[in-house]
């Protein structure tokens, strides 16, 4: 009966162990990903800046970016409603004249879409 108790005893303190090792391991394994999070967190922040520089780096200006931003946004929102320039407007929140006068200034046309 003693060597029953003793035996059960052993495997409760053995189970025991085996848990809050593996916890432990669990918890070394969390907080190494935690850290490779944050170091890429860290660098990811660091190339932000350079990230917005970049179009001004190739000689642009804050009208050239903008503008190939409007001509993108426009391109995209006709190419979206098979050029319908009723509904692209729309989703643009622009009058369809005022559309239609970006992509007359902007050259954009059905055929210079292909």
């Amino acid at each position: 009966m003693v060597n029953k108790l003793n035996a059960k005893n052993s495997m409760a303190n053995y189970l025991s162990k085996s848990k809050t090792a593996a916890d432990n391991e669990q918890i070394k394994s969390i907080k190494s990903i935690t850290n490779l999070l944050l170091r890429k967190i860290e660098a990811l922040e660091k190339e932000m800046p350079d990230a917005a520089i970049e179009p001004f780096k190739k000689g642009s200006n804050l009208y050239d970016v903008i503008t190939s931003f409007e001509k993108k946004l426009i391109r995209d929102a006709l190419l979206a409603t098979n050029w319908s320039q009723r509904r692209a407007a729309q989703i643009l929140g622009v009058k369809v004249t005022t559309l239609h006068s970006k992509m007359k200034r902007y050259e954009i046309n059905i055929k210079s879409a292909v």
